[in-house]
């Protein structure tokens, strides 16, 4: 149904205002149909914490700021120079990895990053050893 909406919303849009008015219907159906009506199924028939959630979720906004500004700073370069985008790609991973890991993830969500990198690193070191 929203999917329908979004159509019914977007083609009169868009022949009227072209790109931005199908950009403006996509948005207004999506904002409606999956942020007001989608949350309000959730709480009411399906019986999900719906603040709960969103308070999780907004838990993560100051883990992006960091990277953000960095982003913002990676458009002064010409990233279109592979050692560039090479450079830039790798710096933005670390301090979104760093960011996330100090800012934004609870110990559940840390340990369920860590468990499976130790039985990695415990198979490498079993096939490394001499049987």
């Amino acid at each position: 149904f929203i999917a329908l909406g979004n159509l019914a919303l977007t083609i009169p849009l868009a022949k009227r205002y072209g790109g931005v008015g199908a950009a403006v219907g996509t948005a207004v159906s999506l904002i409606i149909g999956n942020g007001v009506l989608m949350n309000w199924y959730y709480r009411a028939k399906v019986g999900l914490d719906m603040a709960h959630f969103w308070c999780q979720i907004l838990r993560f906004v100051p883990a992006f700021i960091i990277p953000v500004i960095m982003g913002l700073a990676c458009m002064s370069f010409d990233l279109y120079q592979i050692r560039y985008l090479l450079l830039f790609g790798a710096l933005f991973s670390i301090v979104f990895s760093g960011s996330m890991w100090v800012l934004g993830m609870n110990p559940y969500e840390k340990e369920l990053f860590i468990r499976p990198v130790h039985k990695i690193l415990g198979l490498i070191t079993l096939r490394g050893k001499k049987r």
